[in-house]
């Protein structure tokens, strides 16, 4: 009984990175979309909360965009914030560039960061609104590739692949290949099977009406993953979700092992409760585990050594399609050794997005509900 599972499951793996291989390909093919034609005002919305890794890098990166008419809207919920230095000094290097800071002083609800976007989309200036992380670097082509979609009325949102660059140390480059080879390998099956049905933090753009028909910002302040939430209400009010013709950088630097750890748990558990069947069927991602458990079953078998083999070899295929085809990824090969060590982790954190409900998000405790709704655990309570 167990063997058939077994071999059910390492089916149903190879299966899946047939999928993957095949959305690779299809994305591929995708025609580009011209750039020129279509160059509409956009305000780009930056919430920032503490130092990252090339901070200022990345904020210079949004402030020297190949564009006709742009803002950069900067904004911080402490005057005290250690970023905010880095802000002016940007602003200031860039007099020909409307950027300006919003100090968004109110607390909506537990995501600071969706109050600081309400809070900023308040005073934004144009009606095609680009949120973007603070860790993210672009090139000056961005708003171009970004805009672009938006020439089809039908598209209310719209949102880019990202990859990990510039990591230092072993967290880091486990971080980077878990994005490499989990991470965006699931979005383009998912992108295959079900088209566009997703935002990512690094880049999520929305028409400003498309916007406040959800509410506003503000509607999204109880939860984590508001910018997936967006283009879920986006699609279920009849708007498409594009997207954009270009990977950008998250620039990763020096992590601790325990922060990488509490995010990926965040993100495994927001996820298991967003899409529950979904982030089930996940256990398939982990063909060469469930070959290596029928290795240790049946023996060196020529079933199990074929197996073992096969899902190896797909394994190996599929993240090096997506790393250097679709994310176009500067040093491909480098950390592919610790692919078999981030493998492990991932399914552990599978894993364990079904033992508990609680995350850690920049620096506070929170339980999510079943609605996905955010609930700030205050010390002293059990978690």
């Amino acid at each position: 009984m167990l063997a058939w599972l077994l071999l059910v499951l390492i089916g149903a793996s190879l299966a899946y990175g047939v999928v993957v291989l095949l959305a690779a390909a299809r994305l591929g093919r995708r025609p580009h979309v011209p750039t020129e034609a279509f160059l509409p005002p956009v305000t780009i919305l930056k919430p920032v909360k503490g130092m990252d890794t090339g901070l200022l890098e990345n904020f210079r990166s949004f402030c020297r965009q190949d564009y006709p008419e742009y803002e950069v809207v900067f904004g911080v919920a402490d005057p005290e914030d250690p970023a905010v230095p880095v802000i002016h000094r940007v602003i200031a290097e860039h007099p020909g560039t409307t950027a300006r800071l919003v100090l968004c002083l109110e607390r909506l609800g537990p995501s600071g960061k969706v109050s600081n976007l309400h809070q900023m989309a308040g005073l934004a200036r144009h009606d095609i609104l680009i949120v973007s992380d603070s860790d993210t670097r672009v090139e000056p082509e961005y708003l171009r590739r970004v805009a672009a979609p938006f020439a089809d009325a039908k598209v209310g949102a719209v949102t880019a692949l990202y990859r990990g660059v510039a990591p230092e140390g072993l967290a880091a480059r486990l971080e980077r290949l878990m994005i490499h080879a989990t991470f965006v390998p699931g979005i383009l099956a998912g992108y295959l099977l079900e088209g566009i049905t997703f935002a990512f933090g690094a880049t999520m753009a929305v028409r400003r009406k498309v916007l406040d028909e959800m509410g506003g910002f503000a509607a999204f302040a109880h939860l984590l993953n508001e910018d997936y939430q967006i283009a879920q209400q986006a699609l279920a009010a009849g708007h498409a979700v594009a997207l954009a013709d270009l990977v950008v950088d998250c620039v990763l630097g020096r992590m601790a092992f325990h922060d990488v750890f509490a995010r990926q748990v965040r993100w495994s558990r927001t996820n298991r409760i967003a899409r529950p069947g979904g982030y089930a069927l996940a256990v398939i991602r982990h063909g060469v585990f469930w070959s290596l458990l029928l290795l240790l079953a049946q023996g060196p078998t020529p079933l199990a050594l074929g197996a073992l083999a096969a899902t190896g070899a797909l394994r190996l295929a599929v993240v090096v399609t997506v790393t250097t085809r679709v994310l176009r990824a500067p040093n491909p090969a480098r950390g592919l050794w610790l692919l078999p060590l981030a493998d492990a982790l991932s399914l552990l954190i599978w894993a364990l997005a079904f033992t508990g409900s609680t995350v850690t998000w920049r620096g506070q405790r929170y339980r999510v509900s079943r609605e996905g709704h955010l609930e700030p655990i205050r010390r002293g309570n059990s978690s």
